[in-house]
Order: structure tokens, then C-alpha cells, then sequence
């Protein structure tokens, strides 16, 4: 979901990371990280990663 260029999620797409992971594990294919991109701005992220915030 990108909302005024800034990237952020619903907790669907965290419980969906959480799946997918879960089922990459069973195919033992390893996920590395899920990245939503939005619009660069001045003082914060494009884009938000959910291994850097710790939910991979």
C-alpha cells in the first residue's frame, strides 16, 4: 500500500509475510526479506523491509 509516497502495510500483509515464510520454509526455499517501495522523500525510507524490522 503506498499512501502519499510512503510506504506502509495492514496487518494482512504481515500475517501474509508470516505465511509465506512458513510455507517457503516447508519447500526449504529460504525468503530473504519482503520490501515495499513507495516515493523517496526528505527524512525518511522509501521503502520498508520486513526482515530489517525484525518480522522475518
Amino acid at each position: 500500500m503506498l499512501v502519499a509516497g510512503f510506504p506502509r502495510f495492514g496487518l494482512h500483509i504481515e500475517g501474509l509475510t508470516r505465511r509465506l515464510a512458513e510455507a517457503a520454509e516447508l519447500l526449504q526455499i529460504k525468503l530473504l526479506d519482503h520490501i515495499i517501495i513507495g516515493a523517496p522523500a526528505e527524512g525518511r525510507q522509501a521503502y520498508f523491509s520486513f526482515k530489517e524490522a525484525g518480522v522475518l
